[in-house]
């Protein structure tokens, strides 16, 4: 399986503790993503 978390580190870091236990195998963490928004389209 493969997931996307997304939220707060401490949610995250919680999701991964939990699916560890499970055979969790890998983990890529992007870390802070932004988006730009306004009132002009991209």
């Amino acid at each position: 399986f493969i997931f996307e978390v997304t939220g707060a580190p401490d949610k995250i870091d919680a999701f991964i503790g939990l699916m560890r236990p499970l055979g969790l195998v890998d983990v890529s963490r992007t870390g802070v993503v932004a988006i730009a928004r306004g009132p002009e389209a991209m």
